[in-house]
């Protein structure tokens, strides 16, 4: 085996393909790394109820995974660790802005998403949470919150939600909605935390991803791998660019000729 023990990878256009599904191959090449003791982390912008089938069918039930964009790390059993949480006082000042500016938006804890009657934000949010709960109240009163998410309805007001960035909150882009997250969190940090649980160095990871919620792990793993369907800023924030899509077993690639 090579010193690459850990494989951290993006679901959506990167593992799974266009339609949704895991290839044979893909699924194959995952289960002779973890025969010969590699590791194999899922990381989504999804929220962990919604990555649950497909844990099952990758077949890495046994490991632990990266849900909302590195802000949870979870297992099978339903352990959920909560690795960050956003300020009340960056809530308050997100919050006013969204409401003031008639922008629909929601919030995240461990439970629930708390929506003042935004559904259309929650139609827009619907392939990444699935069943998730949602409950209509004020998002700000719910506890425990870690995400803030407003929907984008024009590139203006896009603009103007990226600039709420602060020293304690990152704004980025999603699939027609800005997420709002404490400072510090990302994907990259949910796989320190499972790199350093196995014992394994950050230089024995490979991180792989396709978009702008991957840019973080792509930038701060020492061997990160765009796929070759990935948006400009990821493979620019890459250290290596595969000539295979997320069409063309890219994980399969990345296993057997780096991993095995």
């Amino acid at each position: 085996m090579t010193k690459y023990k850990l494989l951290v990878t993006d679901m959506d256009a990167t593992l799974l393909k266009d339609d949704g599904s895991l290839s044979d191959r893909n699924k194959e090449a995952i289960k002779k790394l973890l025969e010969n003791s590699g590791h194999v982390a899922l990381a989504s912008g999804r929220v962990w109820t919604n990555m649950l089938e497909m844990v099952k069918i990758a077949g890495v039930e046994n490991e632990r995974h990266i849900a909302n964009n590195g802000i949870n790390i979870f297992d099978m059993k339903g352990n959920v660790e909560i690795l960050h949480y956003l300020e009340q006082s960056e809530i308050d000042r997100i919050l006013d802005f969204l409401n003031d500016n008639g922008i629909e938006n929601n919030v995240f804890n461990k439970d629930m998403i708390v929506h003042n009657n935004h559904y259309k934000l929650l139609k827009q949010m619907a392939k990444y949470n699935g069943d998730f709960k949602t409950v209509v109240g004020s998002p700000y009163e719910a506890k425990g919150v870690f995400l803030i998410y407003g929907l984008i309805e024009s590139e203006e007001k896009k603009n103007a939600m990226l600039n709420l960035a602060s020293d304690k909150t990152t704004a980025y882009t999603g699939d027609g909605f800005c997420i709002f997250a404490p400072k510090g969190s990302g994907k990259y940090d949910g796989a320190r935390r499972l790199a350093k649980e196995y014992g394994i160095s950050e230089d024995e990871m490979i991180c792989i991803g396709d978009s702008g919620n991957d840019i973080d792990m792509l930038e701060k793993c020492n061997f990160s791998i765009a796929v070759k369907n990935a948006e400009e800023e990821a493979k620019k924030a890459a250290k290596e660019v595969i000539d295979r899509t997320n069409e063309e077993d890219a994980i399969a690639y990345v296993i057997e000729k780096y991993m095995l």
